[in-house]
């Protein structure tokens, strides 16, 4: 009987631990990959539409270095970060950087706005607001590497080129601040004070 009831004990055991190495597997290949020469992020990520309300201020962000003597499409991307709620509660934030394709900040990216020759990753709450529309069916393929040093070189660009409260979309307002080289003329910002 006890010779029956370890073998019961030893199938159960092989059972849980088969599935936990499943479980784990699965899990590493929905993960980053680790190497030694850093983190190497290699994803499909969903593609979204910007609003129309907001089109005008990305397509101006693109617009700023046209002939793309700042940011070549195939050495640069633009993070654009964002969440329903800033640090004070009562706006949504956007915020928008240029990163290098194997230097960026982040990557826990989980969208993409195409727009010209540009790219746009998005992180933060963006899928659950109505300014951003998933695009049925399309993804994009993305690979993005961390040094393993953790180290970050983009050029720090300490003052935004735009910075502000933004009321041309519906609902909660939006506090803006995109960085990069110059400034957006194209695009006036409503600096209108909240209410």
């Amino acid at each position: 009987m006890k010779v029956i009831q370890i073998l019961n004990c030893a199938l159960i055991f092989l059972n849980l631990n088969c599935y936990s190495q499943i479980n784990d597997s699965n899990r590493v290949s929905s993960r980053n990959k680790y190497h030694n020469g850093g983190i190497y992020f290699d994803k499909n990520l969903d593609e979204y539409q910007i609003d129309s309300c907001l089109y005008s201020l990305l397509k101006a962000v693109v617009n700023s270095d046209r002939h793309h003597s700042d940011y070549k499409p195939d050495s640069f991307f633009h993070s654009l970060n964002f969440y329903k709620k800033s640090k004070s509660g009562r706006y949504r934030y956007l915020s928008i950087y240029p990163r290098l394709w194997n230097n960026p900040e982040y990557i826990d990216y989980t969208g993409i706005i195409k727009l010209d020759e540009m790219t746009f990753l998005c992180r933060g709450d963006f899928e659950t607001d109505s300014l951003f529309h998933y695009l049925n069916f399309k993804k994009e393929r993305v690979k993005l590497k961390q040094p393993k040093d953790n180290t970050f070189n983009t050029p720090f660009i300490e003052d935004p080129s735009f910075q502000g409260l933004f009321l041309n979309c519906k609902g909660v307002p939006i506090y803006i601040e995109i960085y990069i080289k110059g400034k957006i003329q194209e695009y006036e910002m409503d600096f209108q004070n909240n209410k």
